[in-house]
């Protein structure tokens, strides 16, 4: 019987050998199926890393023509992004995209509702927080997506950054009769954590279904 094991992105990463079959013609019988050419030259140089190319030196021979086969990085591309600047940028947008959000919802309350949401205050707060959510987490899975290697420390930096700004938010929303600005920025900063948490999940699940399930790369 065979069984697999599998590191933290679900990748499955050993096999047993099963009744009477050696693991090193268990090995041999799949060396050489895989697939490179849907990978991205980022998820090549990923499975570069972690191919046992003792035993499987087709896999790794077909993985290292891909790789050589593409294009290099741009300087643009090869450039390093700071951290700060990460965070710098995915907050402004973040906000700007808040801030928009909160335009086109005054605008609505002024010609749609004459001034006020008084009497469907909980639909108002309702659509105000799933639509903030879905912000949120499209810009936090667009974080995760192309910087997942310091996705972690930047997302915190932008749910940080927005919490900063929340209580000049708060403070001239209509809506808001006790102003609080610590149960604010708590509130919003909690509430950036947990869809930053989604966004990774997301991200990760989304990376573990684009990479091949591929039981020939070694263990990390």
């Amino acid at each position: 019987m065979t069984s697999f094991g599998a590191d933290r992105d679900g990748r499955v990463v050993a096999d047993v050998p099963c009744r009477g079959r050696s693991s090193s013609s268990l090995a041999g019988s799949m060396d050489g199926d895989i697939d490179y050419t849907a990978l991205s030259r980022a998820q090549l140089a990923e499975a570069l890393t972690r191919i046992d190319k003792v035993r499987y030196p087709r896999n790794y021979e077909n993985l290292v023509r891909e790789l050589s086969a593409r294009p290099p990085d741009s300087p643009q591309q090869r450039r390093q992004v700071t951290l700060l600047a990460l965070i710098g940028r995915y907050t402004l947008s973040l906000v700007m995209l808040e801030v928009t959000f909160g335009v086109l919802l005054g605008e609505v309350r002024l010609f749609v509702f004459h001034g006020s949401f008084d009497h469907i205050l909980g639909l108002y707060l309702l659509v105000r927080v799933l639509v903030i959510g879905a912000i949120a987490l499209a810009v936090y899975v667009h974080l995760a997506r192309h910087h997942h290697v310091s996705f972690p420390k930047a997302a915190a930096g932008v749910a940080v950054a927005v919490s900063l700004f929340s209580p000049f938010a708060g403070y001239f929303d209509p809506h808001v009769k006790t102003f609080r600005p610590l149960l604010v920025l708590v509130t919003t900063l909690l509430f950036n954590l947990l869809i930053a948490y989604l966004a990774g999940l997301l991200s990760g699940w989304r990376r573990s279904v684009a990479t091949p399930a591929n039981n020939r790369w070694s263990v990390p």
